[in-house]
């Protein structure tokens, strides 16, 4: 049993398959029930305004605090949402973590095997604790999507807090904290430079730069792994604090690591049906891929256009749908490197590809392939540069 299980979960499993159920498809924009004066009479709080206090919160113990009661009241339908509200320009770029620039950045080789298990495990929680500010910002800076874009942003900013809590708690095992090391800001650096595109937003950050965390979670375990058993072999003395070995402290790093590689198959999946959705260009989906908004602007007093959009909707054979199929695979995989190519300063896929993850998560055998071929011959471009 995994430490992110608690109470919660199955309200959220109940609440999210009615939701599902109720948008099969992601045509429905999130809106009050048709007696909106009376359910805004209800509702105790507006979703966008509620959330900016949550996404703009630095304390992550309050932060959690907030999140919970925002994730219960939607959950539990005790929300509006006020689409045409203006969403902050600023971005909440805070961290405890000193930001230097990844040059300056300390490596974890050649410091003690402690000293190196606590910087690479920081680096791991820094990611997490970006990926948190990420996951909220994605689902506020956006309206007029589906009320199931919401909920997926918002169940991933969830599990994205649960795994930055399990790693603080390994940390503090040995004595160390998140913001006890510098780290750089590559992560908020992307969230900016897409703040003002759904299909950048989706595309680059998250079914980009977290699926090359699938491609770095294998190895970075194994570093840890090497960097305890090395440790325990070598001095054969409870290095990790009076209680903990290295290879008590690793059963632990490594249980924690299947928890964060299991949810963010997920994370990098919506993020990959959401940038789908955000290039698509059929009926009602229409977005281009400099929108911020993934469907034309809607009165947030309005009912659903999901019976607008079906209407539009033929039967077609099963050729067709299969050509089309392969149009918009084809379509799919060119767009997504075009943003490998447009956003080159950041790099969306490890040196060696976690072909199982990224398989479940969305992406295409043809793809993995393309992509291994696109950083491949970017390198060589690099490397001929160098030598001239």
């Amino acid at each position: 049993m995994s430490q992110t299980s608690n109470s919660n979960n199955t309200k959220q499993t109940k609440n999210t398959e009615q939701m599902m159920k109720s948008a099969q498809s992601p045509k429905t924009t999130a809106h009050p029930p048709k007696n909106t004066h009376q359910s805004r009479h209800n509702a105790k709080k507006e979703f966008f305004a509620t959330l900016e206090k949550v996404l703009f919160c630095d304390d992550f113990a309050t932060k959690k605090s907030l999140f919970n009661s925002l994730y219960d009241d939607f959950l539990s339908e005790n929300l509006y949402f006020a689409h045409d509200s203006t969403p902050q320009t600023r971005l909440n770029l805070f961290t405890p973590a000193p930001i230097v620039a990844p040059s300056k950045l300390t490596r974890a080789k050649g410091t003690s095997p402690l000293d190196a298990t606590a910087r690479t495990l920081h680096s791991i929680a820094h990611i997490e604790f970006c990926a948190i500010t990420l996951a909220l910002d994605s689902a506020y800076r956006f309206r007029h999507l589906p009320a199931v874009y919401y909920a997926d942003w918002l169940a991933v900013a969830r599990e994205e807090m649960e795994h930055f809590s399990l790693l603080a708690d390994v940390l503090a095992e040995i004595g160390y904290k998140y913001g006890d090391f510098s780290a750089h800001a590559g992560l908020y650096d992307a969230m900016a430079r897409t703040a003002s595109s759904l299909a950048h937003r989706m595309g680059v950050v998250h079914r980009g730069l977290e699926a090359r965390g699938l491609d770095a979670n294998p190895f970075v375990l194994a570093k840890l792994k090497n960097i305890t058993s090395n440790a325990t072999s070598k001095i054969g003395a409870p290095i990790f604090g009076k209680q903990i070995f290295g290879k008590q402290i690793f059963s632990k790093i490594e249980e924690v690591f299947g928890v964060i590689l299991r949810d963010e198959i997920s994370h990098v999946n919506k993020g990959d049906r959401w940038w789908r959705f955000a290039i698509e260009d059929v009926g009602c989906n229409a977005l281009s891929a400099n929108a911020t908004r993934a469907m034309p602007k809607v009165d947030s007093d309005s009912t659903p256009l999901a019976n607008d959009c079906d209407a539009t909707l033929h039967v077609t054979s099963n050729a067709t749908l299969a050509s089309a199929d392969s149009k918009a695979l084809n379509f799919a995989e060119e767009q997504f490197l075009a943003l490998c190519a447009d956003f080159d300063e950041f790099i969306l896929a490890g040196k060696i590809l976690n072909t199982k993850a990224r398989l479940q998560a969305g992406f295409s055998t043809n793809e993995l392939q393309l992509l291994e071929n696109f950083y491949k011959t970017r390198k060589q471009k690099i490397s001929k540069k160098h030598k001239i």
